[in-house]
């Protein structure tokens, strides 16, 4: 089901197709984007960001993105999701940050996710009350690449999210 949802989120970022309308931003708070769109699923609420520094300066990364969405008829609810421009080396880990709470991400082709909704549920706690998060990754290339995020706003983002989703 994650890989679904990753799916649907970044086809509906750049374009619509036949059983969704095209995402609608809501609010942006801080860094931190709103965003939300009805599936045949059900309404799909996310709030996503991009980082603001991205190293190895001189490799090309990428749309690199993190995602916290939510799809209430399908039982999704706070998700966590991490997307990379590029592949991830096959079985590694993404290694999660959050002001010295560290959080291991799964890794299928060029996306991440935690183990599970408890895992998700301490990672946006951790995210709500944090000020940085850094991601750590190493490509299928073997490059390792690391992405910060500002936290600044995400308590807001996850509760205009939520709000949007009832």
């Amino acid at each position: 089901m994650k890989l679904q949802i990753l799916l649907a989120l970044l086809t509906l970022l750049t374009a619509t197709n036949a059983w969704a309308a095209p995402s609608r931003l809501l609010e942006r708070a801080g860094s931190w984007n709103v965003m939300t769109y009805k599936s045949k699923h059900g309404k799909v609420c996310y709030f996503y960001a991009r980082p603001q520094t991205r190293s190895p300066a001189g490799l090309d990364h990428g749309d690199v993105s993190f995602f916290v969405s939510s799809s209430p008829k399908q039982g999704v609810l706070g998700e966590a999701n991490f997307v990379a421009g590029y592949e991830f080396r096959e079985g590694s880990v993404v290694g999660v940050d959050v002001d010295g709470e560290n959080f291991t991400m799964f890794t299928k082709n060029d996306s991440a996710w935690l183990s599970g909704r408890e895992q998700d549920r301490k990672l946006l706690h951790a995210m709500k009350k944090g000020r940085t998060m850094t991601v750590r990754a190493i490509s299928a290339r073997g490059n390792p690449t690391r992405y910060t995020f500002a936290l600044s706003g995400v308590t807001k983002a996850a509760g205009d999210s939520r709000k949007a989703c009832r």
